[in-house]
C-alpha cells in the first residue's frame, strides 16, 4: 500500500481538498487524490476502484457539491463496501441526502463551518492518525472518557 487514506471531494471544492491533503501529509499520513494520484495513461475509474480498497481510511470532503455528485456516490458506496472508516470532513452547512444520506448520516462528521479551517484541519489530522495508526478503540480524548467510564463502571 502506497497511500492509506483515500480524500474524496466534488471538483468545485479543490482548493479544501488539497489543503486536507496538504495537513494530512504534512503529519505523515499518506494521501491518495484525484487528479494528482491517478497514473497517466490509466483509467480514471480504475485507479481510484483500487485506491480505495488499499486505504484505511477514506475523508470525504462533505458539501453540497458532494452531496450531488454521482462520482463521490460510487466512491462512498465502494468504502462503505470495503469496510473502512468514512470521515465526513463538513465545509458547508448542508445535510446528506439520497446516497450519502445513508452511507454517512449515522457518522460522527467533523465541521469545518467556521473561518477556523486550520483548526479543523489540525482536528481531522489527529482523527486521520488515529486510524491509520491501526488503534481500534477511538481517538485519544475517546480513550480516555471510556477508560474514565470504565472505572466508574468499576468502582460503582
Amino acid at each position: 500500500m502506497v497511500h492509506n487514506v483515500f480524500i474524496s471531494y466534488a471538483t468545485p471544492d479543490k482548493i479544501t481538498a488539497d489543503a486536507v491533503c496538504a495537513k494530512l501529509e504534512q503529519r505523515g499520513a499518506r494521501c491518495w487524490i484525484a487528479p494528482r494520484d491517478v497514473r497517466p495513461g490509466y483509467n480514471w475509474a480504475g485507479e481510484i476502484a483500487k485506491a480505495i480498497p488499499e486505504s484505511s481510511v477514506v475523508v470525504l470532503v462533505f458539501s453540497s457539491h458532494a452531496n450531488k455528485s454521482e462520482q463521490i456516490s460510487r466512491e462512498i458506496n465502494l468504502a462503505a463496501s470495503s469496510s473502512l472508516p468514512i470521515i465526513p470532513f463538513r465545509i458547508e452547512n448542508f445535510l446528506p441526502s439520497g446516497p450519502l444520506r445513508y452511507f454517512i448520516g449515522p457518522s460522527h462528521w467533523l465541521d469545518a463551518l467556521t473561518p477556523e479551517l486550520e483548526k479543523s484541519l489540525a482536528e481531522l489530522a489527529e482523527t486521520v492518525g488515529y486510524f491509520v495508526s491501526g488503534k481500534s478503540n477511538g481517538p485519544p480524548a475517546q480513550e480516555a472518557r471510556q477508560a474514565q467510564y470504565r472505572s466508574a463502571v468499576v468502582v460503582a
